[in-house]
């Protein structure tokens, strides 16, 4: 449901949670996060509120759950000072003159991603401090769907050469396993390429359907679905079919020309459809 219908019916305005917010935590700038920040919620849904402060909080906690109406609020305080510990800094992303190799790709925790993700999303409550867009601009948020998109292509890559290398007959199960998991990531790449690059993972297959909608280079959102829930027998074509949708998912990924820069990129449908065709190799010689 849109954010704006679930405040109607919760009887709550964008005016009315700031006030209730500020009242707890004190003055702050206070954006949007989870699925409401992208029109996802519905009427069982909390509300993710980020609360960006210059420093500490005036109370010990860092989060609260209260109710404002029929609302529950999710309330995250973050001091700017102290976040860039939690979120890390994507800014050496495109800042370096060449590419940065993985092991120098910001690592990135599940707190810290929805705290960039509040950020990259901007749906502002109430703008007071500043504090939002200082932090912002220090750790370099508007870069996390670069940062996902090329963690989650490498990780694809990764599991497609894992399928391919668990050869023993008594492996074909965890050799789709990692098949499907490969579809998921690659699929969280093609979503990040794409400007969404979500943290909740449960939110994939309708980011999608927006892609599909959009005309964004995703793969039609039944062949995803039939990479994610693949039906597993045999296995064998199981994991054809879905090493084929991992590789099909990245073409949002190299849609993106500054993506292409990085060698993880431009080489990874080619290690995929390489890990597919050893794969299917193997499954016909059995």
């Amino acid at each position: 449901m849109m954010t704006e219908q679930l405040f109607e019916y919760w009887n709550v305005d964008q005016e009315t949670i700031a006030a209730r917010v500020v009242d707890l935590v004190g003055p702050c700038d206070i954006l949007l996060g989870g699925s409401l920040a992208d029109d996802l919620g519905s009427l069982r849904s909390d509300v993710d509120i980020y609360c960006f402060q210059p420093g500490p909080p005036k109370h010990r906690e860092h989060f609260q759950s209260v109710r404002c109406e029929q609302a529950t609020l999710e309330i995250y305080t973050v001091d700017i000072q102290t976040a860039p510990r939690i979120t890390g800094d994507l800014r050496p992303l495109i800042l370096e003159p060449h590419p940065i190799p993985p092991h120098k790709w910001p690592l990135l925790s599940a707190h810290g991603i929805r705290i960039l993700y509040a950020l990259f999303r901007d749906r502002v409550l109430r703008q007071e401090t500043n504090a939002a867009e200082q932090l912002r601009t220090r750790v370099g948020a508007d870069l996390l769907h670069i940062c996902v998109a090329l963690r989650s292509t490498s990780v694809a890559v990764s599991l497609a050469e894992d399928a391919a290398a668990l050869t023993a007959p008594d492996e074909t199960w965890c050799a789709l396993y990692c098949a499907r998991l490969a579809v998921e990531s690659a699929l969280d790449a093609a979503l990040a390429a794409s400007g969404m690059p979500h943290p909740n993972p449960k939110w994939r297959v309708p980011l999608a359907s927006r892609a599909e909608l959009a005309g964004l280079s995703i793969p039609p959102v039944s062949e995803l679905l039939t990479g994610l829930f693949p039906k597993p027998s045999p296995p064998e074509d199981a994991v054809t079919h879905c090493l084929s949708t991992a590789k099909s998912c990245l073409t949002a990924v190299e849609s993106d020309g500054y993506l292409m820069l990085f060698p993880q990129v431009r080489e990874a449908s080619r290690k995929i459809e390489h890990s597919s065709a050893v794969w299917h190799a193997r499954s016909s010689a059995l």
